[in-house]
């Protein structure tokens, strides 16, 4: 099973849909660790997780996919269970490893994410392309995570160059 979802992936030309697959966090790791051999890339315009409990994904595997992925695609990882811990990781991951976040659209809606670091997501923010669009409506975000992302961008003297930034269904002002 994990082979042959590997192989849908890297061999589809457009479109990969594996919502609503009953696909755990470990199957993603051992997908993500299959797909990253060096010199890899995905070719695909859409990747969708949606509505899978990818809890127990690790942070790593998570950044691999993104790192391996071109600059067209559109990862949906909505409703995954994941949470802040696993966010934190995978940002952590791809800023050490100095990887651009060159997704064309990050769907990270409806997963738990009050325990996101700010620093964190102001990084996450800071590694995107400025063609990223960033989703992360009802994520249960607080409102102290707004003002960490400014002092930290500002900290950085970065600027906020995404086309989109989706912080609705939030309770942002606490």
């Amino acid at each position: 099973m994990v082979f042959f979802l590997a192989l849908l992936i890297s061999f589809t030309s457009n479109h990969a849909d594996c919502s609503d697959c009953a696909l755990s966090g470990e199957i993603i790791n051992v997908v993500a660790n299959y797909l990253s051999k060096p010199g890899e890339k995905l070719e695909l315009c859409s990747l969708n997780f949606n509505g899978n409990n990818l809890s127990q994904v690790d942070g790593s595997s998570l950044a691999s996919l993104v790192s391996i992925s071109s600059s067209d695609t559109e990862l949906n990882v909505s409703d995954c269970t994941l949470s802040g811990d696993i966010v934190n990781a995978t940002t952590n991951d791809l800023s050490k490893r100095g990887e651009k976040l060159k997704l064309r659209s990050l769907n990270l809606s409806g997963n738990n994410l009050s325990q996101l670091d700010g620093s964190s997501l102001a990084s996450l923010i800071s590694i995107s392309s400025s063609n990223t669009e960033l989703n992360l409506s009802n994520c249960t975000l607080p409102g102290e995570i707004i003002n960490d992302i400014v002092i930290e961008l500002s900290k950085r003297g970065d600027k906020l160059i995404l086309p989109s930034l989706d912080f609705s269904g939030n309770n942002i002002i606490d």
